[in-house]
Order: C-alpha cells, then sequence, then structure tokens
C-alpha cells in the first residue's frame, strides 16, 4: 500500500471525495476512522498518508484528533496530506492548523491540504442547500478531484494560510463547543419520534458508538457525540430529531454513498 486514506464521515460527503481521491491515485486504500478501531494498535507503512473529515464547529471531529495520537506512522519521511469537506463557503475553519499541531506532536509534517465545499449536513432551516446548489457543489468536486490527486501523486508541498484574526475567532468558536460539550453533552438533544421503527441503522452507522437500542429504541450515551449527524440524515423514516430545530426539515446523505459502506459488521 503506497497512499492509506483514513476518512471520517457522518453523512458520506468525505467519503464520497475520500474514494474519488482513491480512483487517481495508484495503490491506495481507503480506511474509515471508527471507535471501535481504537482499541487495536493502529498503524501503517504507506510512503503517503491521507485524512479526509469534515469540518465540525471550526475545527476537525474529537475522535480524528484521538485517532491520529494513537497512529503509529513506520515509514521514515513519508508526505502526509488533509483534506476538509465544509458545508459553509470559506467554511473550512481551523483545521489546517490543527492537523499540523497534530502531526508536530509526532514530529511529522502536514505536507499538504486541501478544503472541499460539499452541502451542508445540518438539518436547520438557516443552512439547508438547495438541490441547484446541491448538483453545482457535486460538479466543483469532480472537477477539483483530479487536480488534488495530481498535486499529491507529484507530492507537492501546499502550504496554507489563515487571517490570523479569523483564525483566532474560529479557535474561540471550537474551543467554546469543546468546553460546553464537557458540561453538557451535545448529544442530550437527540430523540427519536413515533415514526422510529427500531431498525438500529442510527446505532450501527454511528462512528463513534454513542448510541445503543434500549428497549427497541435508540439512546444516546451523552459521553462521546462527534456531531456528524449521521443518526439524524441516515434514519429511513427521519425518526430523529435534535430539540425542535430539525422536525420538517429536509434530510440530507450523499446521493452516491450507501448506508451499508458507513457499517461495520
Amino acid at each position: 500500500m503506497n497512499t492509506a486514506i483514513y476518512y471520517f464521515t457522518g453523512t458520506g460527503n468525505s467519503l464520497k471525495v475520500a474514494k474519488d481521491l482513491s480512483q487517481y491515485i495508484e495503490d491506495a486504500t481507503v480506511i474509515q476512522i471508527r471507535q471501535e478501531k481504537m482499541s487495536h494498535q493502529l498503524s501503517t507503512n504507506a510512503k503517503a498518508i491521507g485524512f479526509v473529515v469534515p469540518t465540525i464547529f471550526k475545527g476537525i471531529p474529537k475522535l480524528v484528533s484521538q485517532f491520529i495520537n494513537h497512529l503509529e506512522v513506520k515509514h521514515q519521511n513519508p508526505y502526509i496530506f488533509a483534506v476538509s469537506t465544509h458545508g459553509d463557503h470559506n467554511g473550512m475553519g481551523i483545521v489546517c492548523k490543527q492537523f499540523k499541531e497534530l502531526l508536530a506532536k509526532k514530529s511529522l509534517p502536514l505536507s499538504a491540504y486541501f478544503a472541499i465545499q460539499m452541502p451542508h449536513n445540518s438539518p436547520v432551516k438557516d443552512h439547508l442547500t438547495t438541490n441547484q446548489e446541491k448538483e453545482r457543489l457535486f460538479k466543483e468536486e469532480t472537477i477539483q478531484i483530479p487536480v488534488i490527486a495530481e498535486s499529491i501523486r507529484n507530492r507537492q508541498l501546499i502550504s496554507h494560510t489563515r487571517n490570523k484574526f479569523k483564525s483566532y475567532l474560529e479557535t474561540l468558536i471550537y474551543s467554546y463547543h469543546a468546553i460546553s460539550t464537557s458540561k453538557k453533552p451535545i448529544d442530550r438533544g437527540f430523540y427519536a419520534d413515533e415514526k422510529c421503527i427500531s431498525c438500529s441503522i442510527c446505532s450501527k452507522v454511528c462512528p463513534a458508538q454513542n448510541i445503543e437500542m434500549a428497549d427497541n429504541k435508540p439512546k444516546w450515551k451523552l459521553e462521546n457525540c462527534q456531531f456528524c449527524l449521521a443518526c439524524i440524515q441516515w434514519c429511513p423514516k427521519e425518526a430523529i430529531q435534535y430539540n425542535k430545530e430539525t422536525i420538517g426539515i429536509e434530510r440530507y446523505h450523499h446521493p452516491e454513498i450507501k448506508v451499508t459502506e458507513l457499517i461495520i459488521d
């Protein structure tokens, strides 16, 4: 394996990007980041290592940070790249900065960083992406992928600079959410309404193993939610809600990704 592409996804955007990249990079393997894998020894001999992750609250999911901390990189001089998917225009946040800091702790460099805007997956009124906008973003992704893949194949060094003041504000936002959710778990607002059919898809698709079935209904553990929204977006009956914000709001997951691709048997 010359290239290992690790991805974290809730609704399929990052998986779609990871899969598309792998089609343009010879001998590339796509590997999911899930809580189940944290109990195993994580290591890679790959010459190139990539991470494709969503931007959540201006930063990377905490499970991704934990994964990188656990990952043993055996190649002496790996080419490491990161791709963030984000729903807001220019919404890559502090992802690049976080990757640099995480890798620096392992004496590894971030060789290149890329960002791709995808449809928003937050099911609230002010974050909905229109069908026309979705088609535009899907088309742009197909254009960006071969360009990014060429940079990776050529081992280009691509730095990313962010306005210092904006980066400071985004760091505050990310830190605020980290602190507030440690005091009041963010998954406290999730619940299944009367449409629930006890299929347990929400539990199976959760990458953080944060949902269990109790009395044939999903129960959030209030300890490890990544707020990836997989549970809401993949429910076949749209029975999962977050407070009152998501009631009656259109759901989204990437149309070319199947729910079975996110589930580990």
